[in-house]
């Protein structure tokens, strides 16, 4: 669950942060309160569905796989002993 979490995050700062050089903070959270339903499918339509995040994607892939790697190493070869 926490990694669920963290890695929503993290998709969402690595977003902000590449498309428009801004990082999670406490205005990005009240212009997120601020928008409604049509403002929100627009983003979705314009952003998030489009070639130009396919950077940000596979950073997200690559370190969902690497999280996976790296717990399969330690739960069987470190954590075993």
């Amino acid at each position: 669950m926490f990694y669920t979490l963290f890695l929503g995050l993290y998709g969402v700062n690595t977003f902000l942060v590449e498309n428009f050089g801004y990082c999670i903070n406490l205005n990005a959270l009240i212009l997120l309160l601020e928008t409604n339903g049509k403002e929100v499918s627009e983003f979705l339509n314009t952003y998030l569905f489009s070639k130009a995040c396919l950077s940000t994607y596979l950073k997200i892939a690559v370190r969902l796989v690497a999280v996976v790697a790296f717990e399969w190493i330690w739960f069987r070869y470190l954590f075993n002993r």
